[in-house]
């Protein structure tokens, strides 16, 4: 019998793990990509496993308990085990707010593509959202990412950038209550 995925609130213990998964999900995704490969991958993202980086996802956890209506962090672990996390944010009460929500991350493991899993994320950060419009980022060489998003009712903006001059992105948007 499969360990069934539980998903949650973060604790500060789950920095480090969220930190060890965030960088495995990228090596599974673009050690084979074009142009990127796992040697890129570990310079450029593997600072995410870092204590200073361990550190800032404490403070967002406690952004998240101090006001749950700005910020939004789920992690989803099977048994004990890490297997994915979704984040998703309001824009600081100091920075002029659309009242768009922003999906800063949404990752899960390989090992649970096809179990619902990232769906399951992604219906919990919509409903955190409250109707608002969401945004993102997403790498098309994440063959997964875009398709998913516009399933979820997510559409290109048109805007396009270069993720540490490498990985290339595109903007999508969900509009309110969608």
């Amino acid at each position: 019998m499969t360990t069934p995925v539980t998903v949650d609130e973060p604790t500060d213990a789950d920095a480090s793990a969220l930190g060890a998964m965030h960088l495995r999900s990228w090596h599974e995704t673009y050690d084979e990509a074009p142009g990127i490969g796992a040697a890129w991958v570990d310079e450029h993202i593997g600072f995410i496993t870092s204590p200073p980086a361990d550190a800032f996802r404490v403070r967002t956890f406690a952004a998240q308990r101090a006001d749950p209506s700005r910020t939004y962090y789920r992690v989803a672990r099977r048994g004990e085990v890490v297997v994915g996390f979704v984040h998703a944010s309001l824009p600081s009460q100091d920075q002029d707010d659309d009242g768009d929500a922003k999906l800063e991350a949404l990752y899960v493991l390989r090992s649970e593509h096809g179990t619902g899993l990232a769906d399951r994320l992604m219906t919990s950060a919509l409903a955190w959202a409250d109707g608002r419009a969401v945004w993102l980022e997403a790498s098309p060489l994440s063959v997964r990412a875009v398709p998913f998003y516009r399933r979820h009712g997510f559409e290109p903006t048109g805007e396009t950038g270069v993720f540490r001059h490498r990985v290339l992105t595109v903007t999508l948007r969900r509009p309110a209550d969608a």
